[in-house]
């Protein structure tokens, strides 16, 4: 894990601190606003909402059809942040996903998370996601990790002293409140998936909706 720096793919690493971006409006979330083209999807609803849980698939032909568009990037004043993530390409996107820090009792969740991990790194995309180890937060980064993709966490200095953070990310961005992650993770994205997890899960993707 690099709280201070990023582990150079093919470049030098970059100095880590950079504050989290300017607080955003209730009113002005990503999809269908600023860049336009960014995406929600969601794996597992059932979980967040109700009895039970669909597969990944449905949520991965999402991304893929909006990968396959080849859509421009769009600009950001977190430039600086961004840099290194997902590639150069113009297809490849940063995918922040939402979950849980526990892994729940259907073991399709945890299968969903490894899924979505893998395919995200198998593309060429970049997983942004809350920076732990542990739940589904574990089990979709660890996925990509193995499948050679790039992942970067955004977790609380809290957190990190709780001994719960990944530690083997491509990069770490430490911020002091709940509200400067979940600022921080919507800046990063390009599009935006939630797997089953509890209410914290549920208020994140209520605010990209």
């Amino acid at each position: 894990m690099l709280a201070e720096g990023e582990r150079p793919a093919g470049g030098e690493a970059t100095a880590e601190g950079q504050g989290p971006p300017g607080k955003r409006g209730r009113g002005q979330g990503p999809v269908g606003g600023r860049g336009g083209g960014r995406i929600a999807a969601a794996v597992g609803a059932g979980a967040l909402g109700g009895a039970g849980g669909m597969a990944a698939e449905g949520s991965l032909e999402s991304l893929r059809e909006r990968s396959a568009g080849g859509g421009s990037r769009r600009k950001t004043r977190g430039a600086g942040i961004r840099r290194g993530c997902a590639g150069t390409k113009g297809q490849n996107m940063n995918i922040t996903v939402y979950c849980g820090s526990n892994p729940g009792a259907d073991p399709r969740f945890r299968e969903a998370a490894e899924q979505l991990g893998t395919w995200i790194a198998e593309a060429g995309h970049c997983l942004v996601y809350g920076g732990s180890s542990v739940g589904l937060m574990g089990a979709v980064s660890r996925a990509a990790l193995a499948a050679g993709g790039r992942v970067e966490g955004v977790e609380p200095r809290f957190f990190i002293d709780a001994g719960v953070a990944q530690h083997d990310l491509t990069r770490l961005h430490v911020v002091e409140t709940m509200g400067q992650r979940k600022a921080l993770m919507i800046e990063l994205g390009d599009a935006f998936v939630a797997l089953p997890g509890g209410v914290g899960t549920l208020e994140e993707i209520s605010e990209i909706m």
